[in-house]
């Protein structure tokens, strides 16, 4: 709608955005919270004219007359590692985090529970960007625990939650139909969908080498029930905001510089992560992200193996157990050494 809102200035260059059709489950679940106005799935047109300059001689965005949205108005973000100009990196963090030989280490770990694996990496990440995960806060652990703790008691057991909340498990052709629906429904055509084994999470957005968009999403763990979610995650929410984000006055170097925008996830994650469990009817808990707060607060305290003992409190599976130890520990040569890297998702 091109309609303001209250107190909104309708004044031209105004933020473009493209989304799905009119009837999208993103629509769906924006209209769900629309009596509390705590999560917005549709941006406001804002003003973004240029400012005068301030006293130092830098431009400064102008205000849009609604304290939330005023850049200025935000508090800290953590550091990027955009922030200096002599560390800028452009390389994928996803790609350089997964393990070339996790299916050999798997084994020998399965045989003996002491083994804390060596991962080998293709390329290893800057000194500077492994620096950016090497700072866990566990202020939010009591919420965290809470969380797997009601959950628990609530269904006797992690097993249990998975199969009454999650369904049974799709098939690699459900979820290349289900995923590919979902892009038609979005009126999306520029993202390939592809079904692996070797993936670390569930799903990601990455590119190929050509360029081109792709989700990538893990064979044989997604549920029936948890897809619609998981899509929400990566294209309702990672692909829309980075296909809008090109749209816009601040999609520049120059742009992102004259608005003062820092580093997208401390802000996209968290809210992708709501994005994950807005349409479930079977229990619409942060489990997982609990789970993972949870394992990457303890991975930086703990080996491989001690973690993987650890989770064994709240998780039967030794699958699932290995698979959390991993989610955390990837980007870790030695895993007999503390230290974790996912965390942002429950955090923010």
């Amino acid at each position: 709608s091109s309609e303001a809102l209250p107190g909104v200035p309708s004044t031209k260059p105004a933020a473009t955005f493209v989304g799905g059709s009119s009837h999208s489950a993103m629509d769906k679940a924006s209209s769900r919270l629309s009596s509390t106005s705590c999560l917005s799935l549709v941006l406001p047109h804002c003003s973004l004219e240029r400012s005068p300059p301030s006293r130092d001689g830098s431009r400064r965005p102008k205000s849009s007359g609604l304290h939330a949205t005023s850049v200025t108005s935000l508090p800290p973000l953590a550091d990027s590692i955009h922030t200096k100009r002599s560390k800028k990196w452009k390389g994928s963090v996803l790609s350089r985090v997964k393990p070339l030989n996790e299916a050999g280490e798997k084994r020998r770990f399965m045989l003996d529970f002491s083994h804390n694996p060596q991962f080998v990496y293709k390329r290893s990440l800057p000194s500077f960007v492994r620096k950016r995960y090497n700072s866990p806060s566990d202020e939010l652990m009591p919420l965290a625990l809470g969380i797997i703790r009601n959950v628990l008691r609530r269904y006797g057991s992690y097993e249990v939650h998975e199969e009454k909340n999650g369904g049974r498990v799709l098939s690699d052709a459900e979820c290349l139909k289900t995923a590919r629906m979902y892009l038609r429904e979005q009126g999306i055509s520029d993202v390939r969908v592809v079904v692996s084994r070797g993936l670390v999470p569930f799903a990601h957005m990455t590119h190929d080498k050509r360029g081109n968009t792709v989700l990538e999403m893990k064979s044989g763990v997604i549920r029936e029930h948890r897809i619609q979610g998981l899509l929400n995650h990566e294209i309702g929410t990672h692909y829309l905001r980075a296909r809008n984000d090109k749209l816009q006055p601040w999609s520049s170097k120059t742009g992102k510089r004259l608005y003062g925008l820092r580093d997208k996830n401390p802000t996209e994650e968290g809210l992708a992560s709501l994005h994950s469990v807005l349409l479930r009817s079977r229990g619409p808990y942060l489990f997982h992200s609990a789970l993972l707060y949870y394992s990457a607060c303890m991975a930086h305290r703990l080996s491989f193996s001690e973690l993987f003992y650890n989770l064994g409190q709240f998780i039967g599976s030794r699958d699932s157990q290995w698979d959390y130890c991993v989610r955390v520990k990837r980007g870790v040569m030695d895993t007999s050494k503390p230290g974790r890297r996912d965390l942002v998702c429950f955090v923010d």
